[in-house]
């Protein structure tokens, strides 16, 4: 395995660094852009098809252009994830278990000749993280590694508690936490030089060893890892061998406890079921009230905001979240706001905003609001939304 001391290893990977930085700032500009078009086609689309009539033309062809919008909206997603701009929702999990559950995908995809370990290290007691994200951390390497296998042999992911007679030796000066763990793929790959080396992390950037490219899978591991305050590495030796190394922040038993204590990760069921939803547009309450209906919430609809604050004022106790028309909103002055914080001072407000107006919009999360919806909205992007509000 290739070796560098710490000072040339910081200087071969600080070109790489700056311009990954460079691309992450482009990555975000371009999925700002896409993710706000893509959800006004998505979203007219799937109003359209509820309007379109059962087994006519039109409707499967709304249905094919939704899907497509979609497939789109999941590359932007992987854009924000790499530009670091998806937040990470943070809760202890079984990092072992983690990797046990994305093996069996990799392994579907392994050649016959090759051999799947694992060396999970049982001292492990969980990290705190967004399990989801860092099990596509996992699948995006082992696609990788996938694509540049060498001669046959072992391929292990391993796991491993680090000591203090490990901290010396990081390949990295600033450390994030007291504990950290490190999550290894080793494997036979190909041996690549070193300006491949430099650019492993950066999207779709050439690899003339394998006559194609990066693509996105190093550059979203990269950006979970980072968003995770954690390092990756890469070497490889001209023994064929490859190695991925990840360095994540242990838990803190103070981290741990603050997280049982943060009041939105209390069960479902704990709080207020109800959604009391403000809106003149009847086809988007009704299309709400048929959706969150049917996940168990008890909806309310009013399509004035008077009559909805002096509904919350008298059962504010029994009502879990607030969603408003910003337009609404904006022509009363946002005063509608002010009265439901002085009832309760913890409601969770979200607004429902149409694209042109968002930049008005989001200075109010700073001043009460919890969320801002795009509309239209998706189905998926709704639920999602709710769901984190209202069960944490």
């Amino acid at each position: 395995m290739e070796k560098y001391k710490p000072n040339d290893k910081f200087n071969n990977f600080s070109i790489s660094a700056e311009t990954t930085q460079a691309v992450c700032y482009l990555a975000r500009g371009i999925a700002h852009d896409l993710n706000n078009l893509l959800a006004a086609v998505a979203g007219y689309c799937e109003l359209a098809i509820e309007e379109a009539e059962e087994g006519r033309p039109p409707k499967r062809r709304l249905g094919l252009a939704l899907e497509a919008a979609n497939r789109a909206k999941e590359k932007v997603r992987q854009l924000q994830t790499f530009g670091r701009q998806e937040k990470t929702e943070a809760k202890p999990f079984d990092l072992n278990r983690t990797i046990l559950q994305a093996v069996p995908n990799f392994k579907r995809n392994l050649p016959r000749e090759f051999e799947l370990n694992t060396e999970l290290d049982p001292k492990i007691e969980a990290l705190l993280g967004d399990q989801a994200q860092i099990r596509l951390l996992l699948v995006k390497l082992a696609a990788h590694a996938g694509k540049t296998l060498g001669h046959p042999g072992k391929v292990t992911f391993s796991s491993r508690v680090l000591v203090d007679n490990d901290f010396p030796s990081l390949p990295f000066a600033t450390r994030q936490s007291e504990k950290y763990v490190l999550i290894s793929l080793n494997y036979p790959g190909i041996e690549l030089s070193s300006q491949s080396r430099q650019h492993i992390f950066e999207p779709y950037h050439p690899l003339k060893e394998t006559g194609g490219n990066t693509g996105l899978n190093l550059a979203l591991a990269w950006g979970i890892t980072k968003a995770h305050g954690g390092e990756i590495f890469f070497s490889c030796s001209k023994e064929g061998e490859s190695l991925f190394s990840i360095y994540l922040p242990g838990i803190q038993l103070k981290d741990l406890a603050a997280n049982e204590a943060d009041p939105n990760h209390a069960p479902a069921g704990q709080k207020g079921r109800q959604i009391l939803w403000v809106d003149t547009n009847t086809k988007t309450k009704n299309l709400a009230e048929q959706l969150l209906s049917s996940e168990e919430y008890q909806f309310v609809g009013h399509a004035s905001i008077d009559r909805a604050l002096a509904v919350h004022e008298k059962s504010w106790r029994n009502i879990g979240l607030l969603v408003l028309d910003f337009n609404q909103l904006e022509e009363e002055g946002f005063r509608a706001i002010e009265n439901i914080l002085k009832t309760n001072s913890r409601a969770k407000i979200m607004l429902t905003c149409p694209y042109a107006a968002l930049d008005r919009a989001k200075p109010l999360l700073n001043k009460g609001v919890s969320e801002v919806l795009k509309r239209p909205f998706l189905k998926a992007d709704l639920l999602t939304k709710i769901r984190t509000l209202m069960d944490g």
